[in-house]
């Protein structure tokens, strides 16, 4: 929720903004931003913070964020769109039942039947079957 009431308070526009707008002394900014984000702790001046919380606001690290955590999230690691989605299937097929459990189990979708509506589209490929 601080995360939450931090970003509404503009921290996470100025750090995105920072650091496109200072691509060449990234650590200069964070440094600024770091004291930024320790002073809206402090004060709770935008007033987006239900309270002021100063022993959160000593207890950041001098160093953080992480830019390499930053970049993750500026830019992300994802699948090439150009890429035909087929080309990351593996060669022996797509085992569909055992998917459709996985996904039932750790997404709780509605159903077995349901889940496997959503991947009916790709059983019609040559290269996926159902194992």
């Amino acid at each position: 929720m601080t995360a939450y009431a931090l970003a509404w308070a503009g921290l996470g526009t100025m750090l995105i903004q920072g650091i496109q707008n200072h691509p060449n002394d990234n650590m200069a900014f964070l440094a600024l931003w770091c004291k930024a984000l320790c002073e809206k702790l402090r004060t709770n001046a935008s007033r987006q913070l239900s309270k002021c919380l100063p022993k959160l606001a000593n207890s950041v690290p001098t160093d953080f964020p992480d830019m390499a955590v930053v970049w993750l999230y500026l830019a992300p690691c994802m699948t090439d769109y150009m890429t035909h989605p087929a080309a990351f299937v593996p060669v022996h097929g797509v085992d569909f039942v055992s998917l459709a459990l996985f996904c039932e189990w750790n997404f709780v979708w509605a159903d077995a039947g349901g889940i496997l509506q959503w991947f009916a589209c790709l059983r019609s490929s040559n290269r996926m079957s159902v194992s």
